[in-house]
């Protein structure tokens, strides 16, 4: 089960990059890499409100 926040602090900059796109390779680089036996989960907290941004 993955749990991704996307509280206010997601919506900040780490070296001028949004760290919502610093999240969106991560969580997209671990269900790449993630064992295609092994059962998935997302789970997204916060600002729903945001959520299309997250969604390719």
């Amino acid at each position: 089960m993955l749990v991704l926040d996307t509280s206010n602090s997601l919506w900040g900059k780490i070296d001028n990059k949004e760290t919502i796109v610093i999240a969106q390779g991560a969580v997209g680089n671990i269900l790449e890499n993630w064992d295609e036996a092994t059962d998935r989960g997302l789970r997204i907290v916060g600002q729903l409100c945001r959520i299309q941004w997250f969604i390719p």
